[in-house]
């Protein structure tokens, strides 16, 4: 299938070559030999398998990292109303008036 009729829409062609050694002196050997090929097809954006796998899960990353960000404010934020809620209760004191109480806890008859 040519090149300009795959399915991604923009006529984008993808090569994969397996090399060991030096990535940077063997991606302008075989940009060299793709124009050699066809003169009229582009070469660009050479990068290794590493950086692809890189780009792709980066968003990822940037939403676990957002949602441990919000979690840790939650927490934060938690502590903070039930230290507020804890030291009104002990401000208070206990309750003066013990028929207050008994009337709360006594059965009804």
């Amino acid at each position: 299938m040519p090149y300009q009729q795959t399915p991604t829409g923009r006529g984008q062609m993808t090569m994969h070559v397996r090399i060991t050694g030096n990535t940077s002196a063997v991606a302008d050997r075989i940009r060299e030999e793709v124009l050699a090929t066809d003169k009229d097809m582009p070469a660009f954006e050479v990068q290794t398998v590493a950086a692809e796998v890189d780009a792709s899960i980066i968003q990822d990353g940037l939403i676990a990292r957002l949602a441990g960000f919000f979690g840790i404010l939650a927490l934060l934020l938690v502590s903070i109303g039930l230290y507020g809620l804890v030291a009104n209760i002990l401000r208070k004191g206990p309750v003066r008036s013990v028929s207050a109480w008994r009337s709360v806890r006594s059965p009804r008859m």
